[in-house]
């Protein structure tokens, strides 16, 4: 069966309105979400876990990288999984959906520019790895991605921070 993938030009910034990550004090279930209105990535953020009640509040300027924690308070993802040798990662469900959707398809159309021309490198789903988007690993990829849907990103206890991923300390 063939299924297919349109790129429709989102980017890593338009699932950062809400993270789902793991509450550094008690290990539980966490959110980092958009305290306003506006959808932009330095719009303020707040981070809360109803399990033990520490929350934080985050208004700067710069952000860090995504790797397995988030760019605001570098706290671990919630949803993770190591796939293929690699680190398979998730800001939230929506994110998880359209991992799925791309991984899934065995056909993938990138958006054209006016004149016609393909968008090179601006999307997300132009920027996965080549594990992600290797037709052998597709099996491999779902199952994990599956896994996180099911345990509703739990997996995550599995996958060790590597040094060079670890969240600076404070």
């Amino acid at each position: 069966m063939t299924t297919e993938f349109i790129d429709k030009k989102e980017t890593i910034y338009d699932f950062y309105d809400r993270i789902d990550v793991e509450c550094p004090d008690c290990g539980a279930h966490a959110i980092v979400r958009n305290t306003t209105d506006k959808s932009w990535m330095f719009s303020p953020r707040r981070f809360s876990c109803t399990s033990c009640g520490k929350h934080k509040e985050w208004k700067e300027s710069g952000l860090g990288a995504v790797t397995d924690s988030d760019p605001y308070f570098g706290y671990k993802l919630w949803f993770l999984a190591n796939s293929c040798g690699h680190t398979l990662f998730a800001l939230n469900e929506k994110h998880l959906d359209f991992l799925h959707s791309y991984v899934e398809a065995t056909h993938r159309k990138r958006p054209r520019k006016e004149n016609d021309e393909m968008i090179r490198n601006g999307t997300l789903a132009s920027r996965f790895p080549a594990w992600m988007k290797s037709a052998k690993n597709r099996d491999d990829v779902l199952r994990s991605i599956e896994k996180l849907k099911q345990n509703k990103g739990s997996a995550n206890k599995a996958v060790l921070t590597t040094p060079e991923a670890a969240p600076p300390t404070s």
